[in-house]
């Protein structure tokens, strides 16, 4: 278990890099 939870760490960053990008581009979407 310990090995997936290792994996999801090191997968945080882009996930959250990912969900911001997401979270720019709606915004910019919607003020349009």
């Amino acid at each position: 278990m310990s090995n997936a939870l290792d994996y999801f760490i090191e997968l945080k960053p882009f996930l959250t890099f990912l969900i911001t990008l997401l979270l720019a581009i709606v915004l910019r979407f919607l003020q349009d």
